[in-house]
């Protein structure tokens, strides 16, 4: 008889991708067997909700003076007017990594939460790589842990990616990627939107997320875009801005949500492109539907991703300096409606995903219970990291001014001549074997 594991799955609880992909995690462990808990952050209104439908669920709330350091920092607030050097990007980075730093002072405060966890004793901990402090709840309170190194003693590491996405690498075996574990089954559209998509010849979905999202814009900016949006008369735009709240002026042919069910609407038919920020589960729902992208990175790992996609050709790049150039974003836009070959490319993609011989709920489970069996071998807790943004550093070639033509290719900036700067984002690290 299979041996039912204490498990905790620790998200973040930054955005709703974020919780939803823990949550399927959890719960494909539970429907395993396995004795299953998700813990969640209250950084977002989102995370009240409990996403797990088999797992047990714990809600920290977070108290309003971190919350707003954290959603409302400057670090985020700027992301949207800066494309800073790489080195700075770092830096910045860095910075945000360091408010961190009172959340984990926080969570070790929760004595009633943290002490019900290490009383559970739990076998296996699943967490999010950016915030590691939960990784030592099961520690003694008061020891002193060296979590880089529980890191490095981790028995697994889950990428949110489809392997076929990445790129070619030497990876440790410690590596499995699990992406598409969050995907949905789509449903029918609701009547309003099924409407809205009969209105034109083109219809395009706008999103962003729920972590840098539109409502950290200028409101010169978001009138700059709904102007663009109205000289495309013969395309209707859907857009997702959670917490909308300005006073302006939308047009005929724009529909602002604060939320919308962006895998029921990406798996329509008549949905043509796809505008988003490259976060990697919106990538992942968008090659499940077959849609084609037009990205404008951001932050983090968006950089890279929006590299992945022109690698494949499954979409194009557009900068979020470039948005207050209405010309410039609206050719942009009509040359991917009227191009066949971004979704002729991505239908391939969609397909090649279909038949993929490793699904990614029986990897989570397999990996998972083959690590409980390492347990006794070293005789430590095991650990999972569900990796999204590790930087590492870059190596910087100096080329002649006349070489420095270059054309930006996410974190990979090509040169003439072979000659090249590469700053590289990966979504994991390599992890030193134990």
């Amino acid at each position: 008889m299979k041996k039912s594991l204490k498990i905790l799955v620790f998200s973040s609880g930054h955005g709703y991708s974020h919780n939803l992909f823990n949550a399927k995690i959890a719960d494909t462990l539970s429907k395993s067997g396995h004795n299953v808990t998700l813990m969640t952050l209250g950084f977002s209104s989102l995370s009240k909700s409990n996403l797990t439908k088999y797992a047990n669920f714990i809600y920290v709330p977070i108290e309003k003076k971190l919350k707003n350091q954290i959603i409302n920092g400057e670090s985020l607030k700027d992301m949207w007017i800066k494309d800073d050097h790489i080195l700075l990007k770092l830096l910045k980075f860095q910075s945000i990594s360091n408010e961190y730093v009172d959340t984990c002072k926080y969570i070790f405060d929760q004595d009633k939460i943290t002490e019900n966890i290490r009383q559970i004793n739990f076998d296996i901990m699943i967490s999010e790589i950016f915030l590691l402090c939960p990784l030592v709840l099961n520690k003694n309170k008061g020891k002193t842990v060296d979590i880089s190194n529980v890191f490095i003693k981790s028995s697994a590491i889950f990428i949110n990616l489809m392997s076929f996405l990445d790129y070619s690498l030497p990876l440790t075996n410690k590596i499995y990627y699990i992406g598409g574990i969050a995907l949905q089954k789509p449903k029918p559209l609701n009547k309003n939107i099924n409407n809205i998509l009969n209105i034109k010849k083109y219809n395009v979905l706008f999103s962003f997320g729920s972590i840098i999202t539109l409502h950290y814009m200028s409101q010169y900016l978001i009138e700059n875009i709904f102007k663009t949006f109205s000289k495309l008369q013969e395309v209707t735009f859907i857009i997702n801005i959670p917490n909308f709240n300005l006073t302006l002026k939308i047009p005929n042919n724009v529909y602002v949500y604060k939320w919308i069910p962006q895998t029921d609407i990406l798996h329509d038919n008549r949905i043509n492109l796809f505008i988003t920020h490259g976060g990697q589960n919106s990538i992942n729902e968008a090659i499940s539907a077959g849609k084609s992208m037009l990205v404008i990175p951001v932050f983090g790992d968006q950089d890279r991703n929006t590299g992945m996609i022109l690698r494949l050709k499954i979409g194009d790049y557009f900068n979020k300096l470039n948005l207050n150039n209405s010309k410039l974003f609206k050719n942009k836009i009509w040359k991917m409606l009227q191009s066949k070959k971004y979704t002729k490319n991505v239908k391939e993609l969609k397909n090649l995903y279909e038949k993929s011989p490793f699904k990614s709920n029986e990897i989570v489970v397999k990996v998972t219970e083959y690590a409980d069996c390492l347990k006794s071998i070293m005789n430590k807790i095991w650990l999972f990291f569900i990796l999204t943004i590790i930087l590492i550093v870059a190596t910087n070639i100096h080329c002649s001014e006349h070489e420095r033509k270059k054309r930006q290719y996410g974190y990979v900036q090509y040169y003439p001549d072979d000659c090249y700067n590469i700053v590289y984002q990966p979504e994991y690290v390599p992890v030193i074997p134990c």
